[in-house]
């Protein structure tokens, strides 16, 4: 039977939750998972510009976005380094779409439930249209007491099961920055 390490000071059972489905399927052929589940992650953000163009009969439109940094690093890259792809996906706040930026704010502090099937919430989406139908980075959003959590990541279209992305978080995140840094980014 696996075994599931916690630190002395375990958070609470919602970071076993959190587990990735790959994570769960080692436990399950008994290899041992450690979960650091008291280690705080920093969330930040920088600007993400995707250079329009057009010509040869193609457009792309130019768009200014969010990448959320976790604990320094770009969570897209991350991502997408985990998913072996390479996507042109923008972030959930883009400039100029303030009534967008406000739900995905919602949704993020969990003020407002999931536009996905799934249940997670888009954190990247197609620059061209945002729907979800051209593809998204997911993540399930929970509490851990006053904490944020992110985990579950997966690529998502609606149409097909999502895939899940083992590798990325679970993520820890202090309520008062958490929200700090989601509701800054209303305003992009």
């Amino acid at each position: 039977m696996a075994e599931l390490t916690y630190p002395a000071k375990s958070r609470s059972t919602a970071f076993a939750i959190a587990l990735h489905e790959a994570d769960i399927r080692e436990m399950q052929r008994g290899d041992k998972i450690s979960a650091s589940t008291d280690q705080m992650s920093e969330i930040n953000f920088t600007t993400l510009i995707r250079s329009g163009q057009a010509g040869s009969g193609v457009t792309k439109v130019h768009r200014i976005s969010n990448d959320f940094l976790v604990d320094g690093q770009s969570l897209l890259e991350l991502l997408d380094r985990a998913s072996s792809s390479e996507s042109d996906l923008m972030g959930c706040f883009v400039q100029g779409f303030s009534k967008e930026n406000g739900e995905a704010a919602e949704r993020l502090c969990l003020r407002a439930n999931s536009d996905t099937n799934s249940g997670r919430v888009k954190i990247y989406v197609c620059p061209e249209c945002g729907d979800i139908g051209c593809g998204a980075y997911t993540v399930r959003v929970s509490r851990d007491g006053a904490d944020f959590v992110w985990s579950d990541f997966a690529y998502e279209n609606g149409y097909e099961d999502a895939r899940a992305i083992s590798g990325v978080g679970p993520y820890l995140f202090a309520a008062l920055r958490y929200e700090s840094v989601v509701e800054s980014l209303r305003t992009i």
